[in-house]
């Protein structure tokens, strides 16, 4: 594990001189919904993961696997950062999620913090970067309700069964 996956891990932000093309969070990121391999066996493709702190009232929560800062899968002008999926831990249940993808001139591995909070419905993982605040001050936002629904940066993902 390279030190920059440790500091994200831990949830640590290093403020780092960000790029000032991005004026929003849809420039920034693309959120790819899993259509052809469970998202389990894209996980298998990740490194370690982090699982949120918080779970809802039925034991769901929020798994990130970043990929290997070294050896990122690529889609044309995009790097793949993570593979994000809500889990109660049931065998054989439906896991809504899929690929969060990023513009490679953001260094997410150095600047990237998770941030886990209960909200009146749910749970709700925030992903922030430094030089992102002014651009999309309330981070990317991914969200799974009571009812085990997944919705990221407010598109409706699925919903774990």
């Amino acid at each position: 594990m390279t030190w920059r996956r440790t500091a994200c891990a831990l949830g640590l932000a290093v403020v780092v001189a960000g790029p000032a093309w991005a004026d929003d969070c849809a420039k920034a990121f693309r959120f790819e919904p899993d259509a052809r391999l469970s998202v389990s066996a894209i996980g298998r493709l990740a490194a370690e993961s982090m699982d949120s702190s918080l779970k809802t009232p039925l034991g769901g929560v929020i798994v990130v696997w970043p990929f290997d800062d070294e050896d990122q899968p690529a889609k044309g002008a995009w790097v793949a950062y993570a593979v994000i999926y809500a889990t109660q831990g049931d065998e054989g249940e439906t896991k809504p999620g899929g690929v969060l993808w990023a513009d490679p001139r953001l260094d997410l591995y150095a600047s990237l913090s998770a941030k886990t909070v209960r909200t009146p419905h749910g749970i709700k993982m925030t992903l922030e970067q430094e030089s992102l605040s002014k651009a999309c001050p309330g981070g990317y936002a991914i969200l799974l309700d009571d009812d085990g629904v997944l919705t990221v940066n407010g598109a409706r993902i699925g919903q774990i069964r």
